[in-house]
């Protein structure tokens, strides 16, 4: 059955270093797969653009500064009460890596 219900809006980073490792992070205990990992994001709050909702996350989680207009959506998912939105994101400097994020291949995958 549908829900009727608004969807909520969720945004999801993939952040590509040179050597094409990208940051995930450790979820949290009491969030959903806590200790599992995931790339950056989370719920767009309002009244916030998806744009300005990625450079929050991006900086509340990892400490990463991303570059305004460097966003380039990849894909779109619904799996209800979610629409999650990814995006590929270049950023501009580091203030300081959370130590709860790190940076992984996908060799294996």
């Amino acid at each position: 059955m549908v829900s009727s219900a608004p969807l909520i809006e969720v945004v999801a980073l993939i952040l590509m270093r040179w050597d094409a490792k990208i940051v995930v992070e450790k979820r949290k205990p009491g969030k959903g797969y806590p200790g599992k990992l995931g790339l950056v994001g989370g719920k767009v709050e309002a009244p916030e653009t998806h744009e300005q909702a990625c450079i929050r996350e991006a900086a509340e989680e990892t400490g990463l500064a991303i570059e305004p207009g460097s966003l380039v959506p990849i894909c779109a998912t619904v799996s209800e009460p979610y629409r999650i939105s990814s995006y590929y994101a270049t950023w501009t400097g580091l203030s300081q890596f959370n130590l709860e994020s790190t940076w992984t291949g996908l060799e294996g995958q």
